[in-house]
């Protein structure tokens, strides 16, 4: 989601307009520098010397200071940090302290170094002062914003200097202490100050794993813990070889009593019985879809689950994996070969892993299949039984997203015995971030499905579940060819309805890439093959994409006469949501053939069918589409507000496409309204959104919109 960041932007501006202020005539934000830094890491033990390090840096006042403090990950080089600058943030830097994580910035999409430097200066100054900022000049922006102030810049992560130099501020009372993993990070016009991390003594280790396990200091564990206990931390401790990363792993099972007592930590460590380090998992699934791999790298694999961040050392992995770091080295050069790591062999011969992508069950599976698909193309000798077992992992997978974006329409907790696996998916993450990121695996089933026409699965409970993500995420082509092949699967297993119902998913797509007339076809097959099954909801469903295909072919009549239809079948049924969604078809179709009247009172219907507290997806799209037809209408001062809930939500949702698309009509209603200040703002950050992720009629409408503004 490269546009997560940018997008969270244009929804702040959005929120924050004085429009939807109460006082609407309030001043300019003043400018401020943020306290960003993050609290201090808890149980922090000892580096004096390095601590001295960072002070003597902070002493020199010729020039801004770059310090970077680097070392192998898991060594505690954001621990150190966080502790120093939370120590002398008041005394030596009272102007403020930026913090960034480069990090977390890609994981959130691979945002440029200009973009994250933007949006440091809408915080502080305001997203106005640089929404015309050319990228070339936003660094000198940040200087003049910062000069000769003490501040404190934490840069997290970083792999070059061309990272930091944009954050440099021009202050001799400034510091930028940046952290990073390489150690030959260097720059010919700023001095740097490196500072190395090394590994923990064994009385530091020790005082940071009772102080994190039971809340003591190494003094008093000696007094109150039994010897042979002590002994036993000491013993989980050669695991560790001094890396506070690995020290706290383990400490921390034993403080959630995951194991009774160090004894049984480190007896686990000595067995590699990973169970410790892991949630429960689909072990059917995992078994079979690994059972190729060699065992050593597969315990190695389940061993990554443990560990919190993207990189490891081998001193780290040695002590998850139960293992001396040369046995490590050797299970991390299997793992490279599957594709699951990527190596980092520095200077100084530590070697390290770090993860190409997060090695998660899903990941597994599809670097096995991938592996297994090379040469000739087909999923060569894999076993149906482990196919319907994916498919299977595809259903829970997709059924348990469904039930986050619509929790009032399946119950689906109740009904899914392995949802643990999916909670972990979603947390800290929104279902359309969890599509993006799992869309690779989610496009092998039609692969799976052509290669072996005898593996079923559930297929009908896919599609159906898949429907809400390809279709409002605009992947169209990718939705057809995946309902195709699950309707193929269904037909095969001679459920008619099932695939039926997936051909007209199918066709409901290829109208939207044009192929409306073929689509039209496929519809009218499966009315006339299943009407003797008398089930009005199917048949509500099929005419709903029958209308939909008449509205792309140009048929205005013939649409209405199909959703008008399909409501009052749904209304007979008693579903509330289904009538709501027809009403919003309606109003599109009113709406795209110029009867604006008839489209408001269509929207306004819709919304009021559905609960935006049980279905906030479905509300969101209905007040989205009221906010159009009110804008069409001219009644562009309730256009905002309804436009104001459909972006929140989308937002939320992860619908950032959508989102954008509602702000740009909310644009246009503040043109409307002479308010073309705000007009501008908002359209200016949808035209940037449309640009970065290349829909380039979108862009160019927005673009003309922009220009209108200044003739």
């Amino acid at each position: 989601m490269a546009v997560v960041s940018a997008s969270n932007e244009a929804i702040g501006l959005f929120v924050n307009s004085p429009v939807f202020q109460v006082n609407v005539g309030q001043g300019a934000a003043v400018a401020s520098l943020p306290r960003e830094l993050p609290p201090a890491c808890a149980h922090f033990v000892d580096r004096s010397a390095e601590r001295g390090l960072l002070e003597d840096a902070c002493a020199d006042s010729a020039s801004t200071k770059v310090v970077v403090v680097d070392g192998i990950p898991g060594v505690g080089k954001s621990a150190l940090v966080k502790k120093w600058g939370n120590e002398k943030r008041i005394d030596h830097f009272s102007d403020g302290q930026i913090y960034l994580d480069f990090a977390a910035s890609e994981e959130g999409g691979a945002s440029p170094v200009a973009d994250m430097l933007r949006s440091k200066l809408s915080q502080m100054i305001g997203p106005d002062a640089v929404s015309r900022t050319r990228p070339s000049d936003l660094p000198a922006q940040y200087r003049s914003f910062t000069c000769d102030k003490s501040i404190l810049v934490v840069l997290e992560n970083v792999s070059s200097y061309a990272e930091i130099e944009p954050f440099v501020p021009n202050s001799p009372s400034s510091l930028v202490l940046a952290t990073s993993s390489r150690t030959d990070i260097d720059s010919l016009e700023t001095e740097i100050t490196h500072v190395s991390l090394g590994e923990l003594d064994v009385d530091d280790s020790l005082d940071l794993f009772v102080r994190v396990a039971y809340g003591l200091s190494g003094e008093e564990v000696q007094q109150v813990l039994p010897h042979d206990e002590v002994e036993e931390i000491h013993s989980v401790l050669e695991h560790c070889l001094g890396l506070p990363l690995a020290i706290r792993a383990c400490a921390s099972i034993l403080r959630r009593k995951r194991v009774s007592s160090a004894k049984e930590l480190h007896r686990k460590l000595m067995h590699s019985e990973q169970d410790v380090f892991r949630c429960r998992e689909m072990d059917e699934v995992w078994r079979e879809c690994c059972k190729a791999l060699d065992p050593r790298c597969l315990d190695a694999a389940l061993g990554f689950a443990a560990l919190p961040v993207p990189t490891a050392s081998l001193g780290t992995l040695a002590a998850i994996w139960g293992t001396d770091p040369s046995g490590a080295r050797s299970i991390v050069e299997e793992l490279h070969c599957f594709g699951f790591v990527s190596l980092d062999s520095p200077a100084d011969g530590v070697g390290g892993a770090s993860l190409s992508s997060e090695v998660t069950l899903l990941r597994v599976i599809r670097a096995y299949l991938q592996a297994q698909m090379l040469g000739d193309g087909s999923l060569g000798e894999v076993q149906e039984s482990v196919h319907a077992l994916l498919l299977s992992h595809f259903r829970v997978l997709s059924q348990e997203l469904d039930h986050s974006l619509k929790p009032a329409r399946l119950r689906l907790y109740d009904r899914i015995p392995s949802n643990d696996l999916v909670r972990d998916i979603l947390k800290g993450r929104t279902e359309f971030e969890v599509f993006e990121s799992e869309s690779g695996l989610l496009g092998a089933v039609p692969q799976i499905i052509n290669a072996h026409q005898g593996v079923v699965g559930d297929a009908w409970a896919i599609g159906d579940a898949l429907w809400s993500f390809y279709s409002g995420t605009f992947r169209y082509q990718a939705g057809s060819e995946l309902f195709s092949a699950c309707s193929r699967s269904a037909r095969q297993a001679g459920n008619i309805l099932a695939a039926s119902r997936l051909t007209v998913m199918s066709s409901g797509m290829e109208a939207k890439l044009g192929k409306a007339a073929e689509a039209l076809g496929s519809i009218d097959a499966a009315i006339v093959e299943c009407a003797p099954l008398s089930r009005l909801d199917v048949m509500c469903m099929f005419h709903e994409f029958r209308g939909i295909c008449l509205a792309e072919l140009g048929c205005e009549g013939d649409a209405v006469a199909e959703f008008t239809y399909a409501r009052a079948g749904n209304e007979s049924l008693g579903n509330k949501r289904g009538c709501s969604i027809q009403d919003l078809l309606l109003s599109r179709t009113y709406r795209r053939f110029g009867k604006a009247e008839e489209a408001e009172k269509a929207a306004r219907r819709s919304l009021d069918e559905v609960d935006k507290n049980r279905d906030r997806h479905t509300y969101a799209k209905s007040a989205q589409e009221l906010c159009f037809a009110l804008r069409s209408a001219g009644k562009h001062g309730e256009a905002l507000a309804y436009g104001k809930d459909a972006a929140e939500i989308f937002a939320e949702l992860g619908e950032y496409r959508r989102a954008h698309d509602t702000l740009f009509a909310i644009a246009e209603s503040l043109h409307a309204l002479a308010d073309d200040d705000d007009a501008e703002a908002f359209a200016g950050e949808v035209r940037d959104y449309y640009e970065r992720v290349g829909l380039s009629a979108e862009y160019e409408q927005v673009s003309r919109f922009l220009e209108s503004l200044h003739t």
